[in-house]
């Protein structure tokens, strides 16, 4: 990265959970002597719609956590792996 011009970018890698349809995504965005990472959790959940009168199954509901140091992502990336899905919940 640090011979690179023009990068346009940021680096992400992104793991998927096939079984029960959850993903985690990280990207690292920053300099090499601060990396910065941003976590994206997908999940399928229920939303509440028209004021809380229906709900509808988003299966690709996604939040983010930015400005995340290294040792926070490894963390969450940590929980994801072990399928500690209410640890990433409260996180989320």
């Amino acid at each position: 990265m640090e011979n690179l011009k023009d990068v346009f970018y940021s680096p992400s890698l992104e793991f998927e959970n096939l079984d029960n349809k959850t993903g985690l995504s990280v990207s690292a965005v920053g300099n090499p002597d601060k990396y910065e990472f941003y976590v994206f959790f997908k999940r399928p959940k229920m939303q509440k719609r028209w004021f809380g009168l229906s709900e509808k199954l988003n299966n690709n509901f996604t939040t983010d956590l930015l400005d995340q140091n290294k040792d926070k992502t490894i963390e969450l990336l940590k929980a994801f792996v072990d399928n500690n899905l209410n640890f990433l919940e409260l996180k989320f």
